[in-house]
């Protein structure tokens, strides 16, 4: 097995030894984003680091969620087989598994020889909990309230599956906004700049009159509420911005009011109907 895959052919990590028939063929093509996919043969590269390949396990298994939630089984089937293949490259992965169908088939001496082989690699028998739960992660991240000049803003993001082509890479992300005015002074909202920020960390800046049509007036105690929407080519990103206000009690004088950084999450729960 020398031979054109060299030394990085893939081995079995339950065994040490190389992987038998068409899995040691195993190779992967390329996407935008960098991510290896099954396909061609890329012979002259390095393979993904383990913790590379996790990471897109994760991301895989948040869109294999949101493809069955919103019953693309087609996509579902293909991106459940992406992530059958990328496990298999995992020594983590690959030896619990083993480790579990052992302990149901009650092969107390498989399990022998895999909780040994764990302890080689230092791969602990059980993976650790998280100390957070992800919906207290996430209802952090994914929104934000910040108060400029006695106006509030509240954000709070969304992401949208039935909107959304996680096979095509394409993520579309709701938010629903309320400006409140909790100062003396009546207000008018005149424009808005969005800062845009993809995973990859390519940012793109949006500025124009007004929020949906409408240059709102809020005078003391008034809220103005509304929803719009963010397409993102990766499962999540950040916003952040700010509006340009004047003060109708006040001569016309112009202010910006910040609009805190909040996240757009693939993992976040729908909403907004």
């Amino acid at each position: 097995m020398q031979g054109a895959l060299g030394r990085h052919a893939p081995h079995n990590p339950a065994t040490g030894r190389l992987w038998r028939g068409s899995k040691s063929l195993k190779s992967y093509r390329g996407d935008f984003a960098g991510r290896p996919r099954r396909g061609s043969p890329v012979l002259c590269k390095a393979p993904a680091s383990v913790t590379d390949i996790k990471d897109d396990i994760a991301s895989l298994q948040k869109e294999l969620a949101f493809a069955v939630l919103s019953e693309s089984y087609e996509d579902a089937a293909k991106l459940r087989d992406e992530i059958q293949g990328l496990e298999d490259q995992v020594p983590e992965i690959v030896l619990r598994r083993a480790f579990k169908e052992a302990t149901e088939k009650e092969d107390y001496a498989e399990c022998a020889k895999l909780r040994d082989r764990m302890k080689e690699l230092g791969i602990p028998l059980f993976p650790k909990k998280p100390t957070k739960s992800v919906s207290e992660e996430l209802d952090m991240e994914c929104s934000s309230h910040v108060v400029t000049r006695n106006i509030s803003v509240k954000v709070r993001s969304f992401y949208a599956p039935q909107m959304s082509s996680p096979l095509h890479r394409q993520y579309v992300f709701r938010y629903k906004v309320e400006i409140k005015n909790e100062g003396e002074e009546t207000v008018q909202l005149k424009t808005r700049h969005w800062v845009i920020e993809n995973a990859t960390g390519h940012t793109e800046e949006v500025r124009g009159p007004g929020v949906i049509g409408e240059e709102p007036i809020l005078k003391p105690g008034d809220a103005f509420t509304y929803t719009s929407m963010c397409p993102l080519s990766t499962t999540r990103g950040w916003m952040k911005g700010e509006y340009q206000m004047i003060s109708l009690s006040n001569f016309s004088e112009e202010f910006e009011v910040e609009i805190g950084r909040f996240g757009l999450d693939m993992s976040s729960p729908p909403g907004l109907g």
